[in-house]
């Protein structure tokens, strides 16, 4: 009996304290999606590291990236594998839009496969001549982003 009703003030207890907690947290402040300015240059995500980062501390590497035996059996070749700061990137591709998740000088590693017998994509579906373009964050080695594009026959 004496467990139970231990159990019972427990519960009062943990039912009180939250009640106490919404009651101080609960201010006349309420914020709505329109109600904070919007921030025209906001801080990245993946912030700057192409001063600080050293390639021995780099995750992106052709070895992570690329299987070879995958390349042979698709005759894909390697035709870029360069590590280059994000606006080198952008400035690559002829993309004028810079991602504001990820800082200028932020580095990545960027790969391009050349498919000559075409490649099969999964949403695309086959794609001629195929240039096959990924980059990745070289400090954590995530995928950032890339295309598929159809070049000169």
């Amino acid at each position: 009996m004496k467990k139970k009703i231990s159990i019972f003030l427990l519960i009062i207890a943990v039912l009180f304290m939250m009640g106490a907690y919404v009651m101080a947290n609960h201010g006349e402040e309420t914020f709505y999606a329109d109600s904070k300015p919007l921030s025209r240059n906001p801080e990245p995500v993946l912030k700057g590291n192409a001063g600080i980062l050293r390639q021995s501390e780099y995750r992106a590497t052709v070895e992570s990236i690329l299987d070879e035996q995958v390349l042979k059996e698709r005759n894909g070749e390697v035709k870029l594998k360069e590590y280059m700061t994000y606006a080198e990137f952008v400035k690559m591709t002829g993309n004028e839009e810079l991602s504001t998740e990820i800082a200028k000088d932020r580095v990545v590693f960027v790969v391009q496969v050349y498919y000559p017998e075409g490649f099969e994509h999964v949403r695309a579906g086959f794609i001629q001549n195929c240039l096959a373009t990924g980059f990745y964050d070289a400090e954590t080695g995530e995928y950032l982003g890339g295309s598929f594009e159809t070049v000169g026959e």
